[in-house]
């Protein structure tokens, strides 16, 4: 298992990072991130508890359970499916506190990719891109 464990501080006020972390049909804006899509509603609607939204990265696509929901401080999801690799997620978290100039969010993450022989090789890689991918992410959240 591989875990990536990010801070960053953006200049967006904690209640529109928060908006923008958890408006899930829209993930597309984001660097990296191809193709998104709120698959069920969530409760609260739409964004909540139990949504399920599919994320793609280019080939890889990934469908993912929020499991936890509390507006603005925590969001945290789940892998429940992937292709065309396998993903073994112990879950995500993002968790955001306000300061003085603006939100600081931490975004963590464990997982590891299931493929015979070299899937630790190809895990810690891949942390690597994710850890940067995440990073744009957290970046591009005042220009939206």
């Amino acid at each position: 298992m591989q875990t990536i464990d990010i801070t960053e501080t953006i200049a967006l006020p904690i209640d529109r990072a928060f908006e923008l972390l958890a408006d899930h049909a829209d993930y597309h804006r984001f660097p990296g991130i191809t193709r998104s899509e709120l698959l069920q509603e969530g409760t609260p609607a739409p964004n909540g508890l139990g949504a399920l939204r599919r994320v793609a990265l280019g080939r890889v696509v990934l469908d993912e359970e929020i499991t936890g929901f509390e507006p603005p401080d925590r969001l945290a999801y789940r892998v429940i499916a992937s292709k065309p690799v396998e993903v073994v997620h112990e879950g995500g978290v993002i968790e955001l506190t306000e300061v003085p100039e603006g939100t600081r969010i931490r975004w963590r993450s464990t997982f590891e990719l299931k493929i015979p022989l070299v899937g630790g090789l190809v895990t810690r890689r891949a942390a690597r891109q994710f850890e940067r991918g995440f990073r744009k992410v957290l970046r591009a959240l005042p220009e939206l």
